[in-house]
């Protein structure tokens, strides 16, 4: 079985060479990395893997950030050139967890009826010190997550190679022509880290809220959340949200008192001892 990930990113130097040492070591066989404009360094270190033979980097100019296009570009190619089983589109700040064995070993146990499994994901909550790693520092996530709308953060989907694949605007779904063949697994986990530093959030939302408004093949509620933030920033407002969302010491011990978040060492302890951090 080969299980390839898919990755678009931009400005994501800080956390991009822990997220594809990750997956590697967890039974990804090949990377295929769309990178949009990065100035940071982001670019640089995608190189250095595809020397490796691990990536292929392909360089997008456009600044209209049409995601939906540019994965179903990689995950087309993924199952054409590459033979994928499996394709999984990530983001730079998502980790995919298998709670037991690898990743390849939880999709073996998929019919061949599915073709393709919703895998909820769980953000890890900034904090007051930003001054180490945000992956060895950001040890607590919601048990229960939302996304920068108050809404339900919604689950993201692992498919099969197919040439012919259509991938939606945030990786949320595929194209079927049967939701009977969509499944889901509580066997794999993403760990979710959106919000590391107000830097890095600013960057973000400027850069993909000023590309949004660019695309004229947007519908409203795609990229809505990016859209939102990027109100905020318009109003001066992001920092202020920014700073709402941080959680104190005091606030994190209640959190885990009450339930409603949850420590959990797993991810750093494993980029830790492998040396990935």
């Amino acid at each position: 079985m080969k299980v390839i990930l898919t990755l678009l990113v931009r400005d994501e130097a800080d956390i991009i060479q822990q997220n594809i040492d990750y997956h590697l070591s967890r039974g990804i066989d090949f990377i295929i990395a769309t990178d949009n404009l990065s100035v940071d360094g982001t670019n640089e270190i995608l190189q250095e893997y595809e020397r490796q033979g691990v990536l292929e980097l392909i360089e997008e100019k456009q600044d209209d950030y049409a995601q939906s296009k540019w994965v179903t570009r990689m995950a087309q190619l993924a199952a054409k050139k590459y033979g994928a089983d499996w394709v999984i589109n990530s983001d730079a700040d998502e980790f995919w967890w298998p709670e037991t064995g690898t990743i390849q070993e939880t999709l073996a146990s998929f019919p061949e009826s599915i073709l393709a499994i919703q895998v909820e994901r769980t953000n890890f909550v900034p904090i007051d010190d930003e001054s180490d790693h945000p992956l060895r520092r950001m040890l607590v996530r919601e048990r229960n997550s939302f996304n920068g709308k108050g809404k339900p953060l919604p689950p993201k989907v692992i498919h099969r190679g197919m040439a012919d694949v259509q991938v939606g605007q945030g990786n949320h779904k595929i194209v079927m022509p049967d939701e009977s063949m969509l499944g889901s697994s509580d066997q794999i986990v993403i760990f979710h880290y959106p919000l590391r530093t107000f830097q890095q959030l600013q960057n973000k939302i400027v850069l993909g809220g000023a590309a949004y408004e660019r695309n004229m093949e947007s519908t409203k509620r795609q990229g809505a959340v990016w859209k939102h933030l990027y109100s905020l920033h318009k109003e001066s407002k992001l920092e202020e949200w920014y700073r709402s969302q941080i959680q104190s010491e005091e606030l994190l011990r209640l959190g885990i008192m009450e339930g409603t978040l949850i420590e959990d060492h797993r991810l750093a302890t494993y980029l830790k001892e492998r040396g990935f951090l």
